[in-house]
C-alpha cells in the first residue's frame, strides 16, 4: 500500500487503485485462495495482456466477459456489451450486393438478403445503416488474425426501398 501512496497522478486514480487492492485482498480471503491458485489467476491476466494489440485489448475483453462493462454501461449512455467485443466504429462501406470477404480463408460462402421495414407501416425504410461483422472460418476476427486484412468479414451497408441488399459471407 505504501507504493500506492507514492503513485503520481490524480487523487481519483490513487483511490481506484487502492480500492482495487482492498477488494482483491477481500476476494482472496473470501475464496481462501492458495498461492498456486493466485498465480494461475495472475497468469490468465498476463496472457491477455501479452495477446493485446493496439486494435484489440484482450484485457478489456476479459472485463466484458466478467460483466464489468455491463456495470460500467449502466452509468454510461453507450452500451458496448450490446455491440460486442469485436465491434469497430468505422468498418469498410460497401454497396448493396458487395461481399465483406476480403480474403477467403475457406468455408462455404453464404448469401443473404432482406428488407428493413417500418414497424407501423410495414413499408421498406431507406437510408438506414446496417453494420455486419463476423469471424472467418478459422474462428478469428480480423483484429485477432494477422493473416486477415483489416476490415475482413465486416462492412457497413445502407438500406434501400427494394431490399437491404444481398451480401456474401462464410
Amino acid at each position: 500500500m505504501l507504493a500506492m501512496r507514492r503513485l503520481k497522478g490524480s487523487p481519483r486514480a490513487r483511490e481506484i487503485l487502492a480500492g482495487l487492492v482492498r477488494y482483491l485482498h477481500a476476494f482472496c480471503h473470501d475464496v481462501n485462495i492458495t498461492t498456486k491458485e493466485l498465480h494461475i489467476a495472475i497468469e490468465a491476466l498476463n496472457r491477455s495482456g501479452r495477446m493485446s494489440i493496439p486494435e484489440r485489448n484482450e484485457t478489456l475483453l476479459r472485463a466484458d466477459c466478467l460483466t464489468q462493462k455491463a456495470l460500467e454501461d449502466n452509468t454510461n449512455p453507450t452500451n458496448s456489451c450490446v455491440l460486442g467485443p469485436f465491434y469497430t466504429a468505422d468498418p469498410p462501406r460497401y454497396e448493396n450486393g458487395d461481399s465483406t470477404i476480403q480474403k477467403h480463408l475457406g468455408g462455404e460462402v453464404a448469401f443473404f438478403h432482406g428488407r428493413i421495414l417500418d414497424a407501423d407501416s410495414n413499408l421498406p425504410v431507406a437510408g438506414l445503416s446496417l453494420n455486419i461483422w463476423q469471424c472467418a472460418v478459422n474462428g478469428l476476427y480480423d483484429q485477432q488474425d494477422p493473416d486477415q486484412p483489416s476490415g475482413d468479414m465486416r462492412g457497413m451497408f445502407t438500406s434501400n426501398t427494394d431490399m437491404a441488399g444481398t451480401r456474401s459471407t462464410v
